[in-house]
């Protein structure tokens, strides 16, 4: 009959919607176990994934930098909130700077995971320059002992 397209049509919106609602719903558990506890706010010991030996894996069959730093199951990603430019200037590091730098060392396939890791262990490290970026954008000298309004 003719109504029949009808029903099989109705009967697949009703199976799509169900599949989006059930999709929604995981996604939805999977954001409230990314929110921040007390327990995530402390710093973590990031140097023995500087040590090259202790990231070549168990087996010591692969080839070092043939695949990435760490699994995809050890990354946890959160939000990082930044102006269009800096995201900009951030991405221009790593495209112009940084991967030309891997490939010259073989690496080609660098994760974004490995690169945002890597970002984040650098500035880690250097956190007295990101109080002056901040102090800057406020017009507020970094100099201690000087005007704090300059």
């Amino acid at each position: 009959m003719a109504f029949d397209d009808l029903d099989q049509a109705e009967q697949t919106e009703a199976d799509t919607t169900e599949t989006s609602d059930a999709a929604e719903e995981h996604r939805e558990s999977v954001v409230e176990d990314d929110q921040p506890t007390d327990s995530d706010s402390h710093v973590e010991d990031y140097s023995s994934d500087d040590d090259p030996e202790s990231s070549a894996g168990a087996g010591g069959d692969t080839v070092a930098g043939s695949e990435p730093a760490f699994g995809f199951e050890e990354a946890k990603q959160r939000p990082l909130y930044a102006r269009q430019r800096a995201w900009d200037a951030f991405e221009d590091a790593l495209a112009i700077d940084v991967e030309p730098t891997l490939r010259r060392h073989d690496i080609r396939d660098a994760s974004k995971r490995e690169l945002h890791d890597a970002a984040l262990r650098v500035l880690a490290d250097h956190p007295e320059e990101v109080a002056d970026k901040v102090l800057a954008a406020r017009g507020v000298s970094s100099d201690v002992d000087g005007d704090p309004h300059q």
